[in-house]
């Protein structure tokens, strides 16, 4: 949080980002990383594209600091949650072990990691 708003007393006080990251986790081990207005989140349409069909959110443990590869280290924070296909597993989508070491069971397919706030 930015503490660069402050109070009539001139104590700073916390203010919320408008912008909050979000990660692409490709079954393939391939990453996309950007960033996303809160007040322009994902669509319904946007989300389906990502993962490749129907979407399920799946909600994580916070405070987990977990390394997915050299390349990438993801600590799961307050408010985080995946978007994952819903019918990946019917679907026989591969296993994404990056996304599945993170939630801490299988996950298939193309997932979406972000913040709960972008996700309309």
């Amino acid at each position: 949080m930015d503490q660069s708003a402050r109070d009539a007393k001139g104590t700073p006080r916390p203010v919320e980002r408008r912008v909050k990251p979000f990660t692409i986790l490709r079954a393939d081990a391939t990453t996309e990383e950007g960033l996303r207005e809160i007040r322009a989140p994902f669509t319904l349409e946007e989300l389906q594209k990502i993962v490749g069909g129907l979407i399920e959110i799946v909600e994580l443990p916070d405070g987990t600091r977990v390394t997915l590869h050299l390349s990438l280290c993801l600590v799961l924070l307050a408010g985080m949650v995946m978007v994952v296909n819903e019918e990946g597993s019917l679907l026989d989508l591969p296993v994404n072990e990056a996304a599945s070491k993170l939630c801490g069971r299988r996950l298939v397919g193309d997932v979406l990691y972000c913040h709960e706030r972008i996700v309309d």
